[in-house]
Order: structure tokens, then C-alpha cells, then sequence
């Protein structure tokens, strides 16, 4: 019976990575909520360091989500968003913004 010890410690190995959402004990199997867990944005870089309001900026990064209930700040004013995805999003520097740090606010953190 090592086969089924070998499938039993791989799917083991499989969900503490996070990647299955269930684990097949003996001959039967339970279901196992999917991992929720919410983690904060990392910023990796951003296409220009410097640029009038308006200025289009593509930060990436991971962990940024699909936008919703989130936003990219500037100096803490909320940007015009023209696309999110998970690994980049683009956005437009906003009218007010003068100068300092660019952030991203997701369910997770920011």
C-alpha cells in the first residue's frame, strides 16, 4: 500500500502549499475550504518616477488583486484606474497630486 501513502503525503504537501483544496484520508475524502487567507500588495516597480498630473503609470508588482474595493494613492489621492490585473495595474496620476508616495490599498493591505 505504499502507493496510497505516497498519494496521502503528496496531496498533504499540495494543500499546506495551498495549492489543493481538499485531502483524501484512507478510502473516503473531506472538503476543505479554499485558503482565504488575504496577503498586502508588494510594488515591484513603476514605469515612470516622475510626470504631470494625467502622467499614465503602470505599477507592478504581486499580490495587487482584481480591484475591487481597491485603489491606487498618490500622496493620498485616489488615481483614475484604467486597468488592474493581478501582477500590473495602470492608472493616471490625478489633477491634485503634486508630489510623494505611491500606494496601493487592497482588501489585504497596502
Amino acid at each position: 500500500m505504499r502507493t496510497r501513502k505516497w498519494i496521502t503525503m503528496a496531496l498533504a504537501a499540495l494543500v499546506a502549499l495551498g495549492l489543493a483544496g481538499f485531502v483524501l484520508t484512507g478510502c473516503g475524502s473531506s472538503s476543505k475550504a479554499p485558503d482565504t487567507t488575504l496577503v498586502a500588495p508588494i510594488l515591484s516597480s513603476l514605469s515612470v518616477n516622475t510626470g504631470p498630473p494625467g502622467t499614465e503609470v503602470t505599477l507592478k508588482g504581486q499580490g495587487l488583486g482584481d480591484g475591487a474595493d481597491s485603489r491606487v494613492d498618490f500622496a493620498g489621492t485616489a488615481a483614475e484606474v484604467a486597468e488592474w490585473k493581478d501582477t500590473y495595474i495602470v492608472v493616471y496620476v490625478p489633477s491634485t497630486c503634486q508630489s510623494g508616495a505611491v500606494s496601493v490599498n487592497t482588501p489585504g493591505g497596502t
